[in-house]
């Protein structure tokens, strides 16, 4: 089974991070308006043959009319989209034309045509509301229409989306202009007709058009705000499936990430080139036997009990459990929303499931189906102990971090890092970092001493030869301090302990116990070898920490780690929240208005 898409969120002045492309169904459309920003796969489906975006013939605005400046329209049509840019408003297109046209609907001479992408206040009702509306691509504001920006269709090619000026000049040529600036004034007469002036600026001039008349405006939403749309691809792509068996994050459920998707995938999890993948976090009966329990599923933000899956949630960058992602190209451009609502449907017979998915992100309601096997992979995470003794340590390096905190040259000590690495950490990363301070002349070597004294880094009093720092996590999610740590993550913090340190010649004798108070673990080791000494190169100059900063002596990461809120555990891969660079804003197909 396959999937296609309609409706979503732009790029517009704030580069919006969540775009959505669609999918061209030439047959669909025969007489694509090119000038509305139609789905361009072929030159045929341009008027004239011209690509509107690149003109080889440009004319302007206005040619071939008595009134160079000042243009009445005849015929007006509408289309709305629902909450297209965001939630709390309502998009329309309003084209307003004139112009000869043949039984497919495509301008056969002489010709204009105004888009008008307008946001109202969102009510859901298909009509326009009396008033003045400016030409702004600000967000968050209604009563607006968008300026014409960039868009890419699938084939990869260029067009003016947003508010836009057509104009042919006879049968075979015909450009496309950007709306860049303007006022648009509408008066209602009766229900479904209106009173527009509209004055903007494109081309380098200033256009001034009229219309008087009805404008039947056609619900695009595929029956109002409620309404399942398809997944781009369903004439092109197969669904897969796959997902991850997380085990019992949540007590009393069995939790399972499930992926449905498109594409070729890298190790590093984007795809080669163009793909998309659903993302849900399943709550099933809880069996241990990695099996998806058939069942309806219906999107919760707070309810953690079997027969929900979770809705979607951004923290510290990434975004998980469940999401929409999509990836346009092989170049950082793609799209990502959070799913918000709808219910998954799962039945199985013999190896093979059936999986229904309807759910809701900010831009639309979507439809994706999948029929077949679903490859689960055991993805629970290794309990840590409560006592941890490493018993296989390998190799100790002592790092010099030197005298600063808070950019301030200390006189009277110096920092000191000891990390104590088990000897499988290159597949494990298992190790212990001690952080202590000594006297500022220690340099290239440890004296021989016994520390029992852990300090909190809020207290900077405390911090003077022979104490150890306690372990605490920094706003960045940092761990520093003292700390266990395996797979990427800082599990105890030390609270209290001791470091023992002795020499002979150039091998020590080094032991370390510590406990971790809040969490009831305990981490110890010891080690007798050389140990490897290296100087902090960023230790002087700008302040590395703050020790006068109230942080948090909680569980963290040597580098930055998805936090998951109260009562929530981030499970499977995730995906980072924004793209590094802004990606072209993709639109859904336009039709032009048929003759009467």
């Amino acid at each position: 089974m396959v999937f296609a898409s309609s409706g979503s969120e732009n790029h517009f002045l704030y580069a919006m991070k969540r775009i959505l492309r669609y999918f061209c169904l030439a047959a669909a459309f025969a007489g694509l308006l090119t000038g509305a920003g139609s789905c361009i796969s072929s030159t045929s489906h341009h008027r004239g043959g011209h690509d509107p975006y690149s003109p080889d013939d440009p004319t302007r605005p206005g040619e071939n009319t008595e009134e160079l400046r000042d243009i009445t329209l005849t015929t007006g049509y509408g289309e709305y989209w629902g909450q297209w840019y965001n939630n709390k408003s309502d998009s329309f297109l309003i084209y307003l034309y004139e112009g000869p046209t043949d039984s497919q609907g495509n301008f056969t001479g002489a010709a204009h045509m105004l888009t008008l992408d307008v946001l109202l206040p969102k009510t859901g009702e298909l009509k326009l509301k009396q008033g003045v509306y400016r030409c702004t691509d600000r967000e968050g504001e209604t009563m607006i229409f968008i300026p014409s920006y960039e868009s890419i269709n699938e084939q990869g090619e260029k067009y003016l989306d947003g508010s836009t000026l057509y104009v042919q000049r006879d049968k075979n040529h015909g450009n496309t202009y950007a709306i860049t600036d303007g006022t648009l004034i509408v008066k209602t007469l009766v229900t479904g007709r209106y009173e527009i002036e509209a004055t903007i600026v494109a081309n380098g001039g200033e256009y001034t058009f009229h219309y008087k008349g009805a404008i039947n405006i056609e619900d695009k939403t595929q029956g109002g705000q409620g309404g399942d749309t398809g997944i781009p691809g369903q004439d092109t792509y197969s669904l897969k499936a796959k997902a991850l068996y997380n085990g019992e994050v949540y007590d009393g459920s069995d939790d399972y990430t499930l992926y449905l998707y498109y594409g070729e995938y890298l190790d590093n999890g984007d795809f080669k080139t163009v793909g998309t993948e659903m993302v849900f976090e399943i709550l099933t009966k809880k069996t241990g036997e990695m099996v998806i329990t058939p069942g309806k599923y219906t999107c919760t933000g707070n309810d953690f009990t079997v027969g929900h899956f979770l809705e979607g949630l951004e923290e510290d960058g990434t975004t998980f459990p469940s999401y929409l992602y999509r990836q346009y190209d092989n170049k950082g451009n793609y799209s990502l929303e959070l799913v918000t609502g709808g219910d998954l449907t799962i039945s199985k017979s013999g190896s093979e499931y059936q999986v229904r998915a309807s759910f809701t992100t900010p831009s639309g309601s979507f439809l994706s189906e999948y029929k077949g096997p679903i490859t689960i992979t055991d993805n629970r995470k290794e309990e840590v102990p409560k006592d941890i003794e490493m018993k296989d340590i390998s190799k100790v390096v002592a790092l010099d971090c030197g005298q600063v905190w808070d950019g301030i040259e200390c006189t009277d000590y110096r920092d000191w890092i000891l990390y104590f690495y088990d000897k499988d950490a290159e597949s494990t990363n298992e190790y212990t970092c001690v952080e202590f301070l000594t006297k500022e002349n220690v340099k290239g070597s440890l004296p021989d001493m016994t520390l029992d004294k852990v300090v909190q880094v809020g207290n900077p009093s405390d911090f003077v030869p022979g104490v150890i720092i306690g372990g605490y996590t920094d706003d960045d999610s940092y761990a520093w301090g003292t700390w266990y740590c395996k797979g990427g993550t800082a599990h105890y913090a030390a609270t209290k302990g001791t470091l023992g340190v002795k020499h002979s010649g150039d091998d020590y004798a080094l032991s370390f116990d510590f406990a971790d108070e809040e969490y009831n673990g305990t981490f110890k080791g010891s080690y007798t070898g050389p140990v490897e000494f290296k100087v902090d190169q960023g230790a002087s100059g700008t302040a590395r920490r703050s020790a006068g900063k109230a942080f948090s002596p909680r569980r963290g990461a040597m580098v930055p780690r998805t936090a998951a809120p109260a009562g929530r555990q981030a499970v499977g891969q995730g995906r980072k929240a924004a793209p590094a660079a802004p990606a072209p804003a993709l639109r859904r197909t336009r039709t032009l208005p048929q003759a009467d």
